[in-house]
């Protein structure tokens, strides 16, 4: 079994291996936004989960974060 531990921050935004600072996205344009606001800052080593309900926008943020989506 593999030993999952915290993997310790410094306290400041945009340190992170993934760095994500007031993402918005909508697919019908500024009013209808699927992410809002979102600030991520993953550190190097850590390990990361996205939770939420069915429609949440998880795999939205995925393809955000690897450029699919613009």
């Amino acid at each position: 079994m593999r030993e999952m531990r915290d993997v310790p921050g410094n306290g400041e935004t945009g340190q992170g291996i993934l760095s994500v600072q007031g993402l918005w996205f909508g697919y019908n344009g500024p009013g209808h936004p699927v992410v809002r606001d979102l600030s991520l800052d993953v550190p190097e080593g850590a390990v990361t989960a996205i939770l939420g309900p069915n429609g949440s926008g998880k795999t939205t943020l995925l393809r955000l974060l690897l450029g699919v989506l613009r």
